[in-house]
C-alpha cells in the first residue's frame, strides 16, 4: 500500500510541477496534512506539509519529487502523532503564560 501511496503522490507532484492543476490540497479525516503550492516569496512551487509546530515547506523541482512523495507519505502516517503532539505543546502554552504561542 504505501508503494502505491508513494507512487501516486510522485504522480500528483510532477502534475503539479507540470502545471496540469495549480495548486492541491489534501486532508485526511478533516485535518489538512500537505499542500502544494505556488508561491513567489519561496521561489516558485513549494511542498507545504504539516508538522507538530504548523508547517514545513521545501521547494519542490523534478530532482526532489520521489523525496517529497515519501515525506508525504510518512506525514500521512504519522498525522495521529502529530496532532496529539500539536494539542500537548498548545495545552503547555496555554499553561504558561510566559510563553508567546498559547492559543
Amino acid at each position: 500500500m504505501i508503494v502505491k501511496r508513494n507512487k501516486m503522490n510522485e504522480y500528483i507532484i510532477k502534475q503539479f510541477l507540470n502545471d496540469e492543476f495549480p495548486e492541491y490540497n489534501a486532508s485526511h479525516n478533516g485535518e489538512w496534512y500537505f499542500s502544494l503550492e505556488n508561491d513567489e516569496f519561496y521561489g516558485g512551487k513549494i511542498l507545504k506539509y504539516r508538522n507538530n509546530m504548523g508547517h514545513t515547506i521545501i521547494h519542490l523541482d523534478e530532482s526532489n519529487v520521489e523525496e517529497c512523495a515519501n515525506i508525504i507519505q510518512d506525514t500521512l502516517i504519522n498525522l495521529d502523532s502529530i496532532l496529539q503532539q500539536e494539542k500537548s505543546i498548545d495545552e503547555y502554552c496555554s499553561n504558561n503564560s510566559w510563553t508567546y504561542s498559547g492559543t
